[in-house]
């Protein structure tokens, strides 16, 4: 009997554990942004595999992409020199420990559509603004020579450092302390937590929901104050 515990002990010691067959998550590898007919193509470089999840917001008009899964390895915050084809500002952000947010400002409300496939995800989206040049960012935070700031690398620097000041809005999202910005919004049997990743991308402020803050939300606001 104890030879066969012995022999069963070496057996399991010698077996891979759990771990080896955890996948690695995916990662956020590059952007570019090219002109296409009559659209503009942003597409999203990625290694491994990545969920996504996209939605619209107004005031201003964005796009919002999150990639379920995934780590950023591009410089966070705004990407500097993105504005043309019809998207004004792209910003990249590790938003949760596996999920990164890619929100595309626009100059307008756009009609876009989302595909995915082995590398990449692809916004296909209307361009109301004409020809432009291609765009890139890699990892590094190298931007391709067709940007206006050629070689800039975006970081979490003052926003005067990295924006063009032609495509700042003339007022900041809230306007006045007491009074703040209205949204448009609907949800159908919504995770909470996904609610508060909207009204904190919409207010750009940091909302951290408590550990027992759970369930799903069905409500449609229209042109309401967010913090209300």
């Amino acid at each position: 009997m104890s030879s066969l515990l012995v022999a069963w002990t070496s057996l399991l010691l010698a077996m891979p554990t759990g771990e080896a067959f955890v996948a690695d998550p995916g990662s956020v590898t590059g952007v570019q942004i090219l002109p296409a007919s009559g659209q503009t193509e942003v597409v999203i470089a990625l290694e491994g595999t990545v969920e996504t999840r996209d939605f619209t917001m107004e005031g201003p008009d964005r796009i919002v992409v999150d990639l379920m899964g995934a780590q950023l390895t591009l410089p966070p915050g705004m990407l500097a020199g993105a504005s043309r084809g019809g998207l004004q500002e792209l910003r990249a952000s590790q938003y949760s420990e596996d999920v990164v947010r890619i929100v595309l400002e626009l100059v307008g409300p756009l009609e876009y559509e989302l595909r995915s496939g082995e590398g990449y995800v692809r916004i296909s989206m209307t361009n109301p603004l004409g020809s432009f040049e291609p765009w890139e960012v890699d990892a590094g935070g190298l931007v391709a020579p067709g940007s206006e700031l050629a070689g800039a690398v975006a970081t979490t620097a003052s926003p005067e450092v990295l924006l063009d000041t032609s495509t700042v809005p003339a007022a900041p999202l809230l306007v006045r302390q007491d009074v703040a910005e209205p949204i448009t919004v609907s949800f159908a049997n919504t995770p909470i937590r996904d609610v508060l990743f909207t009204f904190s991308e919409f207010a750009i402020r940091s909302i951290v929901p408590g550990a027992d803050v759970a369930g799903v939300v069905n409500a449609e606001i229209r042109d309401q104050p967010w913090d209300i």
